[in-house]
């Protein structure tokens, strides 16, 4: 059952909720090759990428999408098409598409914030997390992490659910 799967995805027991006072810690994008897979998908829509750290992500966006804006809570990060503040602020239908490259991991309330992607998204969501399977959790600043089942029941009430592994 759906509660099920749920409940596999347990909560980190190492979790902290802050570490490194630089606002480049953990912000430095590993992730470019989901970037670069995610803008195959975006091609001239508008696109909000979620939890954009630095923004090296978007240049990649930038690169296929209309437009592009990041969404950051530091306002240290602040800076061109940067929106500096809470998905839950941002109105609904607001973009095309959305990219959460590596975020979902270090949100207290994953549900609410799939259903503020979803509410925010007119097209598509694009979303990794590192595979509980490969990783089992072991950062510290990851709140938790999904098996793949997990994650399908998480975005499914939402819409068409497609996997793909890297």
């Amino acid at each position: 059952t759906l509660t099920t799967l749920l409940c596999s995805a347990t909560r980190n027991p190492a979790f902290k909720d802050c570490g490194d006072t630089q606002v480049s810690s953990g912000r430095v994008s590993t992730q470019m090759g989901w970037y670069q897979f995610a803008s195959s998908f975006i091609r001239g829509t508008s696109t909000l990428d979620v939890g954009s750290g630095m923004g090296d992500g978007m240049s990649v966006l930038r690169q296929h999408a209309t437009e592009v804006y990041g969404l950051e809570v530091d306002i240290a990060l602040a800076g061109p098409n940067m929106i500096i503040g809470n998905l839950s602020e941002i109105p609904s239908d607001s973009f095309e598409s959305l990219c959460c490259i590596d975020v979902i991991e270090h949100i207290e309330n994953d549900w609410h914030f799939v259903a503020d992607l979803a509410r925010v998204a007119r097209r598509q969501v694009l979303a990794s997390t590192p595979n509980w399977t490969a990783s089992r959790c072991h950062w510290p600043y990851h709140v938790r992490e999904y098996r793949p089942q997990e994650l399908v029941a998480l975005f499914k009430p939402y819409g068409t659910v497609e996997l793909y592994k890297g």
